[in-house]
């Protein structure tokens, strides 16, 4: 690269930096408070409408941001400014350069590339202006055990951000299935292997450990020894990657569970219905959260197809097929577990465990809630705003195991509920803020695997940095007082009283099992109630 050029990237690197940088120490979590006195209907439009050239015929989004989540509106003007600047820079001065070397060899050089000391400057003013520790903002990359040396994918594939792949097949065989990403329409960049595979683990005789046997990419078949066989542990993690980003985190959660959930409730209830009130700190600002960031992840030049393997074609191609395996029994991870053949299936599963004990205080929180307003299961039945908003969620999400939920029980609506509150919260943080350990060590847990054995180029690395970097930005916790939304009931106070105090005692009970886990030996995979946001959004 000659000096016109890397003046030209250094320009451009410098322009791109600052743009994620200023994001990330302006950004302010929209107030969840006060709730509105009454919702504007939100009409589902077909993707295409809304963002010209994205074609998902399964998906909707709404026609329109809710007036109450343009509050205050100077700092709602200042967002869409920024990205509809952003949106022009992609034509006129996008952040990809042709040309660019390759990162370093070195991975902690190749980190230094693209983590750059400005980013973390602005990772500790934003903690010092949103008032919390550093360390609940961002922390510089640490290299996970799992990947030190030659990755282990049996240790991964049972703690941490992959573990969610894992499923049974024998009783001594499990598996990862990532076949989906070798559909046709599954384009992918030139020069790229297909981030697809299926990788086989065993059982460690007389462990409860398992380790991989076999990988099928399209290398063939390759088993330990084998010389293909570090080539198809790379195309291996970028599969499990490229679907957790892509699949996991941004189709399941963030375009159909969280714009779904938000839909179907502003339009099915009204402000003061009680179920709203338990369920609006976890989906308020989902509309203009999602309607921002599709416009800089989803839609052309993106960054989604523009650090990941695909083209932008074969991006929509990939979330199209993927809606129809969405299901809401992900919410619940005990039940997902016994549909992939996990329960008590005898070996070690540390991330399954954990997201249990997170569930079970979410569970018990909808539990606590539900039973302050329907005292037996007829009650639920009666309530006709419930029933139009489960059939307002199965509408929008046939293919997610809705349909089958009512007539509802009072313990149903309180799993339901619960499955909600997990997903937007602790299985939010799983797929999406906890790649930053991952996705940015690329010598062993690549992003992109090139045919001609090159590393990325600088300017997908630093995309890729910027991107995960944008997804730490400072947001509402879920260990905060949200008493404020519930209910204010004049003629039954006794009942008010017991709403806010039921928020309080989900609150005393995460700050509980925090001071468990801190007694708890560290690591990188755990998911601790203070790491989690209340909700998606920015």
């Amino acid at each position: 690269m000659g000096i016109w050029g890397r003046l030209c990237w250094r320009i451009r690197r410098g322009i791109w930096n600052w743009i994620a940088r200023t994001k990330f120490t302006k950004n302010q979590p929209l107030a969840i408070l006060p709730v509105p006195r009454a919702f504007e209907p939100l009409v589902p439009v077909p993707f295409c409408r809304v963002f010209p050239g994205v074609v998902i015929p399964s998906l909707c989004v709404a026609s329109a941001i809710p007036a109450d989540e343009k509050r205050p509106y100077g700092q709602y003007l200042k967002k869409r400014l920024m990205f509809g600047a952003q949106r022009v820079l992609y034509r006129i001065f996008p952040p990809m350069q042709r040309g660019l070397p390759m990162i370093a060899s070195d991975m902690h050089a190749a980190l230094a590339q693209g983590y750059r000391s400005r980013h973390d400057r602005a990772a500790k003013a934003a903690a010092k202006n949103a008032r919390v520790s550093r360390e609940l903002v961002l922390h510089p990359p640490v290299l996970p055990s799992e990947l030190c040396g030659k990755p282990d994918l049996g240790l991964l594939a049972v703690r941490g951000p992959y573990a969610a792949y894992l499923q049974r097949v024998t009783d001594d065989v499990y598996e990862w299935n990532l076949q989906q990403l070798k559909a046709r329409a599954v384009v992918c960049h030139e020069g790229l292997y297909q981030p697809w595979a299926q990788v086989r683990f065993r059982r460690d005789p007389g462990a409860r450990t398992i380790r991989a046997v076999e990988i099928h990419t399209e290398l063939g078949v390759a088993r330990p020894g084998d010389a293909a066989w570090p080539l198809a542990e790379r195309i291996a993690l970028c599969a499990a990657t490229t679907h957790t980003g892509l699949v996991r985190h941004w189709n399941w959660l963030h375009l159909m569970a969280g714009e779904s959930l938000a839909l179907a409730t502003r339009n099915a209830f009204r402000p003061h219905h009680p179920i709203c009130r338990l369920l609006w700190p976890h989906l308020y600002g989902t509309q203009q959260s999602n309607r921002f960031g599709n416009a800089a992840q989803l839609v052309p030049r993106g960054d989604f197809e523009q650090t990941y393997s695909v083209t932008h074609e074969g991006l929509c191609a990939l979330l199209e097929s993927s809606a129809r395996e969405f299901l809401l029994e992900m919410g619940n991870p005990r039940l997902d577990a016994m549909r992939r053949g996990l329960a008590d299936c005898g070996i070690e599963l540390p991330t399954q465990a954990n997201l249990e004990t997170l569930f079970r205080v979410m569970h018990r929180h909808a539990q606590r809630y539900v039973g302050l307003y329907y005292s037996q299961d007829a009650e639920v039945q009666a309530d006709e705003a419930l029933r139009a908003w489960v059939e307002g969620l199965h509408r929008l999400l046939p293919h997610a195991g809705i349909g089958g939920l009512w007539p509802l029980s009072a313990a149903g609506l309180a799993d339901m509920l619960a499955r909600m509150i997990f997903l937007v919260t602790a299985y939010h943080e799983s797929v999406g803020a906890q790649l930053w350990n991952y996705q940015m060590w690329t010598a062993p847990h690549p992003i992109r695997v090139y045919r001609d054995s090159r590393r990325e180029p600088l300017d997908v690395y630093q995309r890729m940095v910027n991107t995960n970097y944008l997804l730490q930005v400072v947001r509402a916790p879920l260990m905060a007082d949200y008493s404020g939304v519930a209910l204010e009931e004049p003629t039954n106070p006794q009942r008010t009283a017991l709403a806010k105090g039921a928020f309080r005692t989900f609150r005393a009970e995460l700050e509980a099992l925090q001071q468990t886990m801190d007694m708890e030996p560290p690591g990188l995979w755990k998911l601790h109630p203070r790491m989690l946001e209340v909700n998606i959004n920015a």
